[in-house]
């Protein structure tokens, strides 16, 4: 097996949490993220007044979209190990980070068009922004289901000294009921569950890089070829 290429891809972690920041904070001057209830004319000074930083931060979301899908690619690497030939929870785990990697670029390409023509009207930056900004936020189901995808792969793995840890499947599920209240972004403008709320979106995002980190110290201390090409008992 290629436990030096999955510990390749893995190093995509940090850089996923690098290119966020950089995004959301020194380039589109998003840390905190602006209240949905400011209004049209709120967000096109906004972004005017920012127009090249708004475009990189595009950009750079895109990039960090890219780097989850190569970090997916090692966790779905090492579920089908852990699971075995056939296992549905690999091939679960591979569309749910399709969907998040996706979304997330999405978001990135909103954000560059809100600030791709300054004549726009402000409602149409404002669509392109809420679009933006619900596309970031929104994807808390996949991220859930990735989570649980990936816990079930470690349970199914019955080597005498198994890949990941049982533990690391336990904690795997309580990150995904973290990442769950993003899906409700679209219902509400204010309180904790909107899209600058502390449930939708400040501790997914602290727990999206903690998760990250975690998975990376696990495989990373764990995982040799001869762990990845022990039979199962």
């Amino acid at each position: 097996m290629h436990s030096r290429q999955i510990k390749l891809c893995l190093l995509s972690g940090p850089a996923v949490a690098i290119f966020l920041f950089l995004a959301l904070g020194p380039l589109a001057h998003f840390l905190p993220p602006p209240s949905p209830t400011h209004g049209a004319e709120w967000y096109f000074q906004f972004y005017m007044n920012n127009l090249l930083g708004v475009r990189l931060a595009g950009i750079a979301l895109m990039i960090s979209a890219c780097m989850v899908g190569i970090f997916s690619g090692a966790l779905v690497s090492l579920a089908r190990a852990m699971e075995g030939p056939g296992g549905p929870w690999t091939n679960v785990l591979l569309l749910m980070s399709a969907m998040v990697s996706t979304t997330f670029f999405m978001s990135g390409v909103f954000f560059c068009l809100a600030a791709f023509r300054p004549d726009r009207t402000a409602e149409e930056v404002y669509l392109l922004s809420d679009l933006a900004w619900i596309g970031l936020v929104i994807p808390g189901v996949p991220a859930t289901i990735q989570t649980i995808a990936l816990a079930f792969a470690t349970l199914s793995d019955k080597r005498a000294r198994p890949i990941l840890p049982r533990w690391s499947a336990y904690m795997n599920i309580w990150f995904g009921i973290i990442f769950l209240p993003g899906c409700f972004v679209a219902m509400f403008q204010t309180g904790p569950f909107a899209w600058n709320g502390i449930l939708a979106f400040w501790l997914p995002a602290i727990f999206f890089g903690l998760w990250f980190l975690v998975l990376l110290w696990l495989i990373w201390t764990r995982l040799t070829d001869e762990l990845l090409s022990s039979p199962q008992g």
